[in-house]
């Protein structure tokens, strides 16, 4: 038979509690499966309402240690939370069902069976989580009326609701929990709480407690206790335990005796401990690329003249020569330089065949053309055509690059000196989806440019990835 975690050491009497004017539950991402479905308005199937108390409990430890094993298989934080919360939902039943063990649902009168419907349901909707995206924001907290559906507890058998600050990531100098419940806080005149922890089946001595309301306390788990059990580059899981032990001073005869009743509850946990390491990223330099591209061909044209009026058989006459010089040619090039490619003279005007065609000469580098002629009679013109070309844009390039990233550490990119614009994409190991663009980056922006600086043959862009605020 299933026993309730708690250890009664005076039989009490039913303690009127008031959990139900706690702070209200945050609606989460993840919150309310069965939105807009009241569990009373369910409508049981005939099977589930054949199926003991004792059944129903079990399918629910049963799918919670499934999926327990399969979060620490998978990495899957929302997983565990899942089964931290269903765990959690087992146990608060059991205190409202105490004695109905082996009955039917159909036996249950309400609040019990609808208690009972909602567990159901909430089983179920477990199944489902493993699809589920989240972020690290949404493992913080473990939620009896979050994640698996609103489940109808009664408030004087509740006692724990809520627990924020299970996922914590690496860094900090202590990582703090919240809990919320009845009467964890801080003490009354007929009530006091004692909160204590355990890591890893280790009692943690170094446990500060700070109650803050009657139903809310602090518990701050200082760096040295954690800091062993956070991996590289993987999510962690750390099994804790939870142990509320809460002492109530109960009157009688006219307040004239009292008698003081212990209640002890065990709460099993999982601490879900994210790594430094935020993760791969992928960096995408927009960058132009400048490539030798043909322009207009040009001309440059010479007329001389070297008449002979006598005995010009021996004649040599003189030799002239026409150049062009491509604009601004540098080593590397730059945008806007010219060269030449090829380059042709020929005789445009004036009497032909007596003038001697000396060659045409283009430099090695393309910088300037020349042609020379040795002029033997009366005044012709002679044209130098060059083909050239102009080193320009043609085009723009992605450049992509795998950068692995950790929280708060500063990282240096190199990225062409072309380049337009950076694009930072990928998923943080916490879950977040990056999809930005540096010149749109800001102060709340999860990738921050911190500075750009031009090297000889490139550009440094340095980026720091920013981890999710609690």
């Amino acid at each position: 038979m299933l026993e309730p975690r708690i250890n009664i050491r005076h039989q009490p009497a039913a303690a009127a509690l008031a959990i139900g004017l706690l702070l209200p539950a945050p609606h989460s991402a993840h919150a309310q499966v069965f939105e807009g479905m009241g569990v009373a308005g369910q409508v049981a199937s005939a099977t589930l309402l054949e199926r003991s108390v004792g059944q129903i409990i079990q399918d629910a430890k049963d799918t919670a240690n499934e999926l327990l094993a399969n979060a620490e298989g998978s990495g899957n934080v929302l997983m565990l939370r899942a089964a931290d919360e269903l765990n959690l939902a087992v146990d608060n039943a059991l205190r409202q069902v105490d004695g109905v063990i082996s009955d039917t649902l159909a036996d249950l009168e309400a609040p019990k069976r609808d208690l009972l419907l909602g567990l159901a349901q909430a089983t179920q909707a477990a199944s489902d989580i493993a699809a589920q995206a989240y972020t690290f924001k949404e493992t913080l907290t473990l939620d009896t009326r979050s994640l698996l559906g609103t489940l109808p507890f009664v408030k004087d058998t509740l006692v724990l609701q809520r627990v924020d600050g299970l996922s914590q990531l690496a860094g900090a100098q202590s990582y703090d929990l919240t809990v919320i419940g009845s009467y964890v806080g801080l003490p009354g005149e007929d009530h006091r709480t004692e909160l204590s922890l355990s890591i890893d089946d280790t009692p943690l001595d170094t446990l500060q407690v700070d109650p803050l309301e009657i139903h809310v306390a602090r518990l701050r788990i200082p760096n040295e206790a954690l800091a062993p059990h956070f991996a590289l580059k993987s999510t962690s899981f750390v099994p804790i335990e939870l142990t509320v032990k809460q002492t109530f001073d109960e009157r009688f005869w006219g307040f004239l005796w009292s008698v003081e009743r212990i209640e002890t509850y065990t709460a099993p946990l999982n601490l879900a401990l994210y790594p430094a390491y935020a993760g791969t990223i992928e960096v995408l330099a927009r960058h132009k690329i400048a490539d030798w591209t043909n322009i207009a061909a040009d001309t440059r044209d010479m007329t001389h003249a070297d008449h002979c009026s006598s005995s010009c058989g021996g004649h040599y006459g003189k030799v002239y020569s026409v150049s062009y010089s491509a604009n601004g040619l540098r080593n590397p090039p730059q945008i806007g330089d010219t060269r030449i490619t090829s380059a042709s003279c020929r005789q445009i005007s004036g009497p032909g065949g007596q003038n001697v065609d000396e060659g045409t000469f283009v430099s090695p580098n393309g910088a300037s053309a020349t042609c020379r002629i040795r002029f033997r009679t009366q005044p012709s013109t002679y044209r130098l055509t060059v083909q050239r070309q102009q080193y320009a844009w043609v085009s723009e390039e992605d450049q992509s690059q795998e950068v692995e990233m950790y929280f708060g550490d500063l990282i240096e990119v190199r990225v062409p000196k072309t380049t337009t614009s950076i694009r930072v994409k990928g998923t943080f190991s916490t879950g977040e989806e990056i999809d930005i663009l540096t010149s749109e980056a800001n102060a709340g922006a999860l990738i921050q440019v911190i500075k750009q600086q031009e090297n000889q043959n490139d550009r440094s862009v340095f980026l720091r990835p920013i981890a999710p605020e609690y």
